[in-house]
């Protein structure tokens, strides 16, 4: 275990191109930090009370359960986070957007974790969540995506290569545990999820 820390260290001091003004891919930074804005928390939790308030029933369905999703990864992420207390690789910068304590860790991935989560979704839940997001984009370009987000989180410095890798399945595992308990109208309308109903079913 030691070994493989060190050279996980090591393979990700390397691949930190983009880490800062003197790295060698410091031109391509501002795209990078656009990428980790995009697999940011706060923008997609506005989007999911956006998609809520503004979308037809059906997509108010998916939307709600893609919050609670969300919410579920900040507990998880949060929590291994606390309990693992790795620090970040130490050529990141601190320039994060709108970051809490538990941020200053390094493991797992919380990038990487939400967009393998929100993907997976995608693949795992057929039908009406496919509709609701492939109006928009194509299943490629989603998983372009994913891979970008993830990358640049050891391009940016911000992360360990493991930190990624592990991010990506416990992101995936999230997803599997959603359509476990992917909840319906029937189960949004009873406590405790009944005020959150009454927004889905104005």
């Amino acid at each position: 275990m030691a070994r493989l820390l060190v050279w996980d260290e090591a393979l990700s001091s390397r691949m930190a191109v983009c880490a800062d003004q003197t790295a060698p891919w410091a031109a391509a930074r501002p795209l990078l930090k656009a990428l980790e804005l995009s697999g940011h928390g706060i923008p997609w939790l506005f989007g999911a009370f956006l998609g809520i308030l503004q979308g037809d029933a059906e997509s108010r369905i998916v939307w709600g359960n893609v919050l609670l999703a969300l919410l579920l990864d900040l507990i998880v992420v949060g929590t291994v986070k606390a309990l693992v207390r790795r620090p970040r690789p130490s050529r990141n910068q601190p320039d994060m957007f709108a970051t809490i304590s538990v941020d200053c860790y390094s493991f797992p991935s919380g990038h990487s974790t939400r967009v393998a989560m929100l993907a997976s979704i995608l693949f795992l839940l057929p039908g009406a969540v496919t509709e609701v997001f492939f109006l928009y984009v194509s299943s490629v370009t989603v998983w372009v995506w994913v891979f970008s987000v993830a990358i640049s989180r050891v391009f940016l410095g911000r992360h360990h290569v493991s930190d990624v890798l592990c991010g990506l399945a416990i992101g995936y595992g999230q997803a599997y545990v959603m359509t476990i308990l992917w909840l319906q109208p029937e189960v949004l309308k009873r406590w405790p999820f009944v005020l959150f109903w009454s927004y889905i079913d104005e």
